[in-house]
């Protein structure tokens, strides 16, 4: 077999010496093959690709069917050395950014939207930040490379860079159980591996809980209240009168209210609560009365509707009436320490 006479091949195989085939298409393509068989495993006969036509020459696939019959002699498969080349190629080819995102995903169906939100957040921290690790290769990730990168975001932010800590250890077991890298390694960015690195983040900075708030403290609070309108000061008396987390408040829809009836009822969309579900909570006299209010101005689907009618009000608002009211109200007092202490009113 010659490359002139590959060249003017009709679809049917030519075959060529040492098993070496050039196979045709009706579509005018060429590729060279090699025909062999496995030892041990019954004789299977199987046909190994040595590239197209345009890209390797004869000569070259001769040289290819060499190789690949020097692999048969020592007992090895040179279909499955092939494909394990592609495989780590392709693990070295994906970079620890590329794992985050599939991860993260993969997850979005069972995760809320806030969830999602957040991890994005952090991903696009890792892989834009100065010295960021997304642009590291997933599957040559050194305990180093990790430690480095993790050292300076520890001292600064501690609690944010645990997070940032889990997405990755999460990422590196996903990329581990698809075989995108060797899950004989150790996983990196696990605890276990960083607690002698590094030291904990609620060493670095104590992790603040909820102060409590008393009774009569959160009467003077609410009268101080009263002189301000708005939905950031109205979200803070929704949090007041319920106890609801900061994002329930600022997110609710009226459709998620019944008002009417001997029993008013509040059922939060279970994408916005923290266990995922869809809690059914009667409201007292004071919630019907704030909620009516708020009623009387709403401008859109949202009880806290942002400048957009049909949009909620944005974090940031909620900390204007604290601003507003004066005295030390911002130091001392935050949403979640309201809703944490309520049940102890």
């Amino acid at each position: 077999m010659t490359a002139k006479a590959v060249a003017s091949l009709r679809p049917a195989p030519k075959g060529d010496q040492g098993g070496v085939s050039c196979e045709a298409t009706s579509r005018g393509s060429r590729s060279w093959l090699l025909r062999y068989k496995v030892r041990g495993a019954g004789g299977v006969e199987r046909w190994l690709g040595l590239g197209g036509f345009r890209a390797v020459s004869l000569a070259r696939a001769r040289e290819l069917a060499a190789q690949a019959r020097t692999m048969l002699a020592e007992g090895r498969d040179p279909m499955i050395e092939k494909l394990a080349f592609a495989r780590k190629q392709q693990r070295e080819g994906r970079t620890v950014g590329d794992g985050m995102s599939e991860f993260i995903e993969a997850q979005k169906p069972a995760w809320r939207a806030s969830t999602i939100t957040a991890n994005e957040s952090l991903a696009r921290t890792m892989n834009l930040a100065e010295g960021g690790i997304g642009s590291r290769p997933l599957a040559t990730l050194t305990a180093a490379e990790v430690v480095s990168w993790r050292q300076p975001i520890r001292t600064r932010t501690p609690q944010r860079g645990r997070k940032m800590r889990m997405l990755l250890a999460q990422s590196i077991e996903r990329a581990e159980a698809l075989g995108q890298r060797d899950a004989s390694l150790k996983n990196l960015a696990s605890w276990s591996v960083l607690r002698h690195a590094l030291p904990a983040a609620s060493k670095v900075r104590p992790v603040e809980h909820p102060r409590f708030v008393a009774g009569d403290e959160v009467t003077i609070f609410w009268t101080a209240l009263a002189e301000h309108s708005g939905a950031g000061a109205g979200a803070l008396r929704l949090i007041v009168v319920t106890g609801v987390r900061h994002s329930e408040a600022t997110c609710a829809e009226w459709s998620e209210f019944a008002l009417d009836g001997a029993e008013p009822l509040w059922a939060i969309a279970a994408a916005r609560t923290k266990q995922c579900g869809a809690p059914v909570g009667p409201l007292s006299p004071a919630a019907v009365t704030v909620l009516r209010r708020m009623q009387a101005v709403a401008r859109g689907p949202f009880v806290c509707s942002g400048i957009r009618a049909r949009s909620p009000i944005p974090p940031t608002t909620m900390a204007a009436p604290w601003k507003r009211m004066g005295g030390d109200w911002a130091a001392r007092v935050t949403p979640h320490d309201l809703r944490a202490s309520r049940r102890s009113w």
